[in-house]
């Protein structure tokens, strides 16, 4: 198991194309709240796997991570892979969902 100190640098990854691409309410009220949060690095998706990469690169860094989108990126949130790689390193992961189901 990893020991080193985890950063304090949060990342919040965004999927644009959830809930069928309306997300124009949740990406504002992120941003006003990052504002006050120099220090979290907010990134939208461009493309299909991206956020997964951004999710583990975060997390092999040892930065706390959110993810905000629908029912793909539950799916990898959940998926054994990551909960067991990087829950050894007690790694803060949190999913924001904003699909269409919510």
């Amino acid at each position: 198991m990893d020991t080193s100190p985890p950063s304090h640098n949060p990342i919040v990854i965004l999927n644009p194309t959830a809930n069928r691409g309306k997300m124009q309410h949740h990406r504002a009220l992120i941003r006003h709240r990052l504002e006050q949060e120099p220090q979290a690095e907010y990134v939208e998706t461009t493309r299909q796997g991206e956020a997964q990469e951004l999710a583990r690169k975060a997390a092999e860094e040892g930065r706390p991570v959110i993810i905000v989108g629908g029912d793909g990126t539950r799916f990898y949130r959940s998926t054994r892979e990551f909960r067991c790689r990087y829950r050894q390193r007690q790694i803060l992961c949190q999913l924001i969902q904003c699909g269409t189901g919510c």
